[in-house]
């Protein structure tokens, strides 16, 4: 078959595009690229690069695999990975994240959240809430949103690091729907939070 596209990546437009963002959101607040599927196609190795050196605080995947294969190319960031596992392969690179502190999970479930806080360590494993608000696709539902919290932060074993949902759509409308989802739900969790957050 002959191919009759191809694409180009200019990759100090994407260091320049991180760095307007980090802007705009300003110091307080930190970056997280998301280069899951080979950075959809893009060459996540060379992403994860350029990206850290432009100021990307982490790094999210969606795979064990996709995170042992960014591991040497993401100059020491953490790497939060978007599928929520009960249990963690053998893999040397997987392990040395995990010893380093630098693989940080999602939980979506309390048999998942027992099946992590299992997981020995030797330090707290970091996770994150996803809370879904619209997309059907993995998380909390809102009013299930609390338990599933305090769930959480009742396991010595974890370390809560974020709450996060994920957008459906791209469309004003439909983002400004979910977004008022999900600040009412952090506003319910607030107060179990404490310093943490």
């Amino acid at each position: 078959m002959h191919q009759t596209s191809h694409i180009r990546i200019d990759l100090e437009a994407v260091a320049g595009n991180l760095r307007a963002i980090g802007r705009a959101v300003g110091p307080r607040t930190g970056v997280c690229a998301v280069i899951k599927a080979d950075a959809y196609g893009l060459g996540a190795r060379r992403l994860a690069r350029t990206l850290t050196e432009a100021g990307a605080g982490k790094l999210a995947v969606f795979s064990p695999g996709q995170a042992a294969d960014i591991e040497s190319s993401s100059s020491g960031v953490p790497i939060l990975m978007l599928m929520p596992v009960r249990e963690l392969p053998t893999d040397p690179s997987i392990a040395r994240l995990l010893a380093s502190g630098r693989l940080e999970l999602v939980v979506v479930d309390q048999d998942q959240v027992d099946s992590l806080a299992s997981i020995r360590l030797g330090r707290p494993l970091p996770v994150h809430l996803e809370i879904d608000c619209g997309m059907g696709r993995g998380g909390v539902t809102p009013d299930q949103a609390e338990a599933l919290l305090d769930h959480v932060v009742s396991r010595r074993s974890l370390d809560l690091r974020g709450i996060y949902t994920h957008f459906s759509a791209g469309d004003q409308c439909t983002i400004d729907a979910q977004s008022s989802v999900f600040d009412r739900t952090l506003k319910r969790l607030e107060g179990r939070l404490g310093p943490r957050v």
